[in-house]
């Protein structure tokens, strides 16, 4: 869709006649579910507000939200509040602001996997990497797919990046390095765009030859599942 409407619309398909409807949505989002969860006779129920008892161990503001919604959903299940409490602050999610650190020569090296691939994913990264990392601007690894919003993704990322290794994933939908090069040269100078073979090539290169030390790979599950293989794969640099 072209608009929170239009998607929450396309979004609110899942909805079925006389089932409770969990969602944290609000604004105009809100308002089309609501109207149609009122159409089909469901009930509808907010995302939970947690307090302090509950620890929620994902990074970023909205990880908190979906948290919530999750929360939300166990009790609309009926599970016990100790069940949730449990599940929820034993959660891992692999791939998502996934912080892995690293040994190479000696140094540390800190690898943040997130498979942002819409532009509400790239903002909700951008902001976790503005307080994580307390404002300093990384290297990224970027691969995405040509028919995400790419451009818009791009730029959500552009202020967190100092310097970047284009890639394409490995996947017949990838976007040419080409393509995205251009899209980052909008934001920031061309001596500091790269492009790799692969995934995994790209972030062996933004380490053996950028010397980066901290790295953000993103743009796509597709791009995250390979750059984790490449960590497996050490032994072969």
């Amino acid at each position: 869709g072209a608009s929170i409407e239009k998607i929450a619309f396309e979004k609110a398909g899942i909805i079925k006649k006389n089932v409770p409807v969990v969602t944290a949505a609000e604004g105009k989002a809100l308002s089309v579910i609501k109207k149609i969860a009122a159409d089909k006779k469901c009930r509808i129920c907010a995302a939970a507000q947690l307090d302090g008892n509950v620890i929620v161990p994902l990074r970023g503001a909205h990880q908190i939200v979906n948290a919530g919604t999750a929360v939300s959903v166990a009790r609309v299940l009926g599970i016990a509040e100790r069940q949730i409490k449990s599940g929820i602050e034993n959660v891992r999610f692999a791939g998502r602001f996934d912080v892995r650190v690293i040994k190479y020569r000696g140094s540390d090296v800190t690898i943040i996997f997130d498979g942002a691939h819409n532009p509400a994913a790239s903002q909700a990264l951008s902001a976790a990497l503005k307080e994580y990392l307390r404002g300093e601007k990384i290297c990224f690894v970027f691969g995405v797919l040509a028919d995400k919003h790419f451009k818009k993704i791009v730029k959500n990322l552009s202020d967190r990046v100092s310097m970047v290794v284009v890639a394409k994933p490995d996947n017949p939908r990838g976007a040419a390095c080409q393509t995205i090069c251009r899209e980052f040269a909008f934001y920031m100078s061309r001596d500091k765009i790269y492009s790799g073979k692969s995934v995994s090539h790209a972030l062996v290169k933004a380490i053996k030859q950028l010397d980066a030390r901290k790295i953000c790979i993103t743009g796509s599950f597709y791009t995250v599942s390979e750059g984790l293989q490449c960590l497996k794969n050490m032994s072969e640099w």
